[in-house]
């Protein structure tokens, strides 16, 4: 399974190569079923990365089920890190979803927590 490389810089941190998934979370559920970030909250002024380093097909197919119950944390290839900031930046064009709603295909993505930036009753 050939993975984009890619390079991720992340509060303090960096992630230079290849990998099979990153996601940003607020919350612990994406796209209605993966609860692909159970410790996210959405009211701990944090976001949740979670990124998945290169992995066969065959491993995908057996992290989906965990994937899906939220019990892939902690797994060896699955990393997760609290953040503020968020870049990526892929050599080749990437697919990418917003909350399960396919985006089309791109090379840099940048996402930050604005705290306190909305008002709600």
């Amino acid at each position: 399974m050939i993975t984009p490389k890619v390079e991720m810089t992340f509060d303090g941190g960096r992630h230079s190569g290849p990998i099979t998934l990153a996601n940003i979370s607020n919350g612990p559920w994406v796209g209605g079923m993966f609860h692909i970030a159970p410790m996210a909250r959405i009211d701990d002024g944090h976001l949740d990365l979670v990124f998945a380093k290169p992995v066969t097909r065959s491993r995908v197919i057996a992290l989906l089920p965990r994937l899906i119950k939220g019990t892939h944390i902690g797994a060896a290839d699955i990393c997760t890190r609290e953040i503020r900031q968020f870049q990526l930046i892929a050599q080749e064009p990437v697919p990418c979803h917003v909350d399960g709603e396919t985006q089309p295909l791109q090379t840099e993505f940048r996402i930050e927590i604005m705290q306190r930036a909305l008002s709600l009753l």
